[in-house]
């Protein structure tokens, strides 16, 4: 078995940190409810979601981005959406139901990759200053 150096082996503790910080922060999907009956329910994860990333991307942006580890936290957040995604998407919804989570999917990852989405949140922020405050709705679909 070949020798791994310290540095790799911290580097990739590093990632599985990140990794289980994604894991454990990411909201909890909504549970299932009656078909026709759930659109809240996810527009309110949705929401949720897309706040704590930007929150979250912006706050260890400056402690990652030196360290070479900011891909690797968008690529955990874009595997959590996916994943996510992909369940609500297999549940039994209606039309309607189904309709705010496949939008959201194919913005993502049909047209592009998440990664770009969170760098022109990064951007944005940089050119208009964070507040503090979450990005309303509006403004987050506008820098997408």
């Amino acid at each position: 078995m070949p020798n791994i150096s310290v540095s790799q082996e911290w580097h990739h503790k590093y990632l599985q940190e990140i990794d289980q910080f994604v894991e454990n922060h990411f909201p909890t999907l909504p549970a299932e409810g009656p078909r026709g009956s759930q659109l809240k329910q996810i527009q309110d994860f949705l929401k949720s979601a897309q706040s704590m990333i930007y929150d979250e991307v912006l706050r260890l942006t400056p402690a990652l981005k030196d360290a070479g580890l900011l891909d690797h936290l968008k690529d955990s957040y874009s595997r959590h959406i996916f994943t996510n995604l992909d369940l609500l998407l297999n549940r039994d919804l209606s039309v309607k139901d189904i309709s705010l989570p496949y939008y959201v999917g194919k913005r993502c990852f049909l047209q592009n990759n998440i990664s770009t989405y969170l760098q022109n949140i990064l951007r944005y922020d940089e050119e208009h200053g964070h507040n503090g405050d979450s990005m309303d709705e509006e403004t987050f679909i506008r820098v997408h």
